[in-house]
């Protein structure tokens, strides 16, 4: 085989692979019998989805149906800290969460990157056994929303973690979608699907 015909094939396997590229938004199938819903195939069931308003109501996103704010009780007991997020929707065996932590931390589009590069280095050193998966910044909703993946061991079971953040009344938002390693595989685009789906209503 030659150089050239390994380049060919080279170019062949990197243009396969683009082609396989799955917009999350994607996921969202429209639900003909109840507009303004969408139906998502996660493993071998469609979940009800449904738009959230968030944030006093300056916000809204995508999610399950079934999700639901956690009690105060519940919460507290999985987020044993006086710096427990302020919003934490759940299924109801609070297995899947996603949440939501408005800081005091000034923050605007221009100094997102270099609070992408201190959380992510927090989060290193608090966390030195976790496997880091990615981590960018993207443009969702005319809004530069940075993010970071990775899996935390546990006792029991590991965790798969995908945080973003962004920029709210000019403080730093902080949300993390989690859910155990086993279930990865399944909610992983999903939850990139329900971070795609994020959007502010006010312009900063």
């Amino acid at each position: 085989m030659t150089r050239m015909d390994e380049k060919i094939i080279e170019l062949l396997n990197r243009a396969q692979e683009e082609s396989q590229v799955v917009d999350p938004m994607e996921l969202f199938e429209p639900n003909e019998e109840e507009p303004g819903t969408w139906l998502v195939q996660i493993e071998d069931e469609r979940i009800l989805f449904e738009q959230k308003t968030i944030l006093d109501g300056k916000a809204t996103i995508r999610l399950p149906r079934e999700f639901d704010i956690m009690d105060a009780k519940l919460a507290s007991r999985k987020y044993p800290t006086d710096n427990r997020p302020e919003l934490i929707y759940s299924n109801e065996a609070g297995t899947i969460n996603l949440t939501f932590k408005c800081t005091t931390h000034d923050l605007n589009r221009m100094t997102l990157p270099d609070f992408k590069v201190g959380v992510i280095d927090i989060f290193k050193r608090s966390q030195p056994m976790a496997r880091w998966i990615e981590d960018g910044i993207k443009e969702i909703n005319e809004r530069s929303i940075g993010f970071f993946s990775f899996i935390v061991p546990g006792l029991d079971t590991s965790m798969f973690n995908h945080m973003f953040f962004t920029y709210f009344d000019k403080k730093a938002l902080l949300c993390t979608f989690n859910c155990m390693e086993e279930d990865m595989d399944d909610w992983k685009l999903v939850a990139l699907a329900i971070v795609e789906s994020f959007h502010i209503e006010s312009i900063e």
